[in-house]
């Protein structure tokens, strides 16, 4: 028993042990030039390294020992996404502070745009996967895109930051490279998944499986158009959210104190499409679920489909936010808007972590007014932030600018509360499941 207790203990330290390494590559990327410090360079490198490689070592450790877990299976996959939150839009970063080429600081965006939109693309597919039992487990080419991201982003960022004079230093067309067969498997490993659990998401939407023996077409009584209507609410999110990301990655230009070209009516016109694009998503997120609680047209592909577009909406524009801030060359502002990104982002993939914890032990706390005051909140956030990154500061003035930092900074609390007010919520079905293979080692279920 003690051995197995230790053998346990460092399993779980090692995927556990994952998270500070992530916080500090994030903190000196922050707060110290890795560039102009060695050291910090090499603390941040370092670090982001022994995340990576322990994300092996973890799963080596867990079968050799015969302590593959429900409880590991689940939180390994979430440590791997908040790696990817924090070091991904932390490139596009720190690649403007270091004045990479333009194009590449684009490349970075869509990469960080398309690589953190493909997990939560798998997480809506599992979630309706789960209700037909099936299997859906990692792949052969996830588990090979998640080994070679995480060789590329460090070798990235290695790039970016190693300081001059040092041994190894990385030529443009090799970091290209990594980068493209990144984003290849990235696009292939969507289309794989796609293809293998797609066809659950059209028997949600067709068949007559759902719950009230009806699928969200077939369910009678005049709902099929009501239905059609909310779900072209929550649909039309998605190429809004792809127009203003393109709009706003190929419109915007370096230039003293702002990225925008405030003299040329067409780019006037243009961002203030944009600002309409995210103030017409707030209002479709808000009118769908209202509207499907008031048709009572609430489905599970409702339920999914819904945090799906909401998690690509805020996971766009916060990456897109802290690209416009590095643009405008504000780090202050963009390091902010930096750690707003990775806090709402992660909380997102933690909480998630949580829930399916306690619907082991078959607990369900559906999401209340504080879930939808903070929704509230990080909605009118993105809308004031994005005014304020589109004009010089002399031109939105001193109370424009007070106004944006300080909801940034509510919006960081507020989702650090909300972690930690979920962490205390479900904790005793996290202490059962931490303890459940201690008690009995053979029914731990992976």
């Amino acid at each position: 028993m003690r051995t197995t207790l230790i053998k346990y203990i460092w399993v779980m330290s090692l995927t556990i042990g994952r998270l500070p390494l992530i916080l500090v590559f994030l903190a000196v990327s922050l707060w110290l030039d890795a560039g102009d410090h060695p050291i910090a360079f090499s603390i941040a490198f370092c670090a982001a390294v022994l995340s990576a490689v322990t994300d092996l070592l973890d799963g080596y450790f867990a079968r050799k020992f015969n302590l593959v877990t429900r409880l590991g299976g689940s939180f390994d996959p979430v440590i791997d996404k908040v790696f990817f939150i924090v070091t991904l839009p932390t490139l596009v970063y720190r690649a403007l502070l270091r004045g990479e080429p333009l194009i590449h600081c684009r490349i970075l965006v869509l990469i960080a745009v398309i690589l953190l939109a493909r997990d939560q693309w798998l997480t809506f597919l599992r979630e309706i996967c789960a209700r037909y039992k099936v299997d859906s487990k990692a792949s052969w080419i996830g588990k090979i895109r998640t080994t070679f991201l995480f060789v590329t982003i460090c070798t990235v960022y290695w790039f970016i930051e190693v300081p001059d004079g040092w041994w190894l230093q990385l030529s443009r067309p090799f970091i290209y490279f990594l980068e493209a067969v990144g984003l290849g498997l990235t696009l292939l490993s969507i289309w794989t998944y796609t293809r293998r659990y797609g066809p659950y998401v059209l028997r949600e939407l067709f068949s007559t499986d759902g719950e009230d023996g009806k699928g969200a077409l077939n369910s009678g009584q005049g709902r099929g158009w009501r239905f059609i209507l909310i779900t072209s609410l929550t649909a039309v999110r998605f190429p809004l959210i792809l127009g203003f990301l393109l709009v706003n990655l190929l419109g915007a230009v370096r230039q003293e104190n702002s990225w925008l070209l405030v003299g040329s009516s067409w780019h006037t016109t243009l961002f203030s499409i944009s600002l309409a694009i995210l103030i017409v998503c707030a209002l479709t997120d808000l009118f769908d679920g209202y509207l499907a609680r008031k048709f009572r047209v609430v489905t599970q592909l409702g339920k999914h489909g819904d945090p799906l577009a909401d998690n690509l909406y805020f996971l766009v524009t916060l990456t897109t936010f802290v690209f416009l801030a590095g643009m405008g060359g504000d780090p202050s502002h963009g390091g902010l808007l930096l750690v707003l990104a990775v806090v709402s982002l992660s909380r997102d993939q933690l909480v998630s972590l949580l829930v399916s914890v306690g619907a082991m032990h078959g607990a369900e706390h559906p999401a209340g007014r504080a879930f939808q005051a903070r929704a509230f909140l990080t909605y009118l956030t993105v809308c004031c932030v994005y005014e304020f990154l589109l004009f010089s500061p002399a031109t939105v003035g001193a109370v424009w600018r007070t106004l944006a930092l300080g909801l940034e900074s509510a919006c960081i609390a507020v989702n650090l509360l909300s972690i930690v007010a979920d962490a205390i919520r479900y904790w005793p079905y996290l202490r059962a499941e931490v303890a459940a293979p201690l008690r009995s080692p053979r029914d731990a279920d992976g």
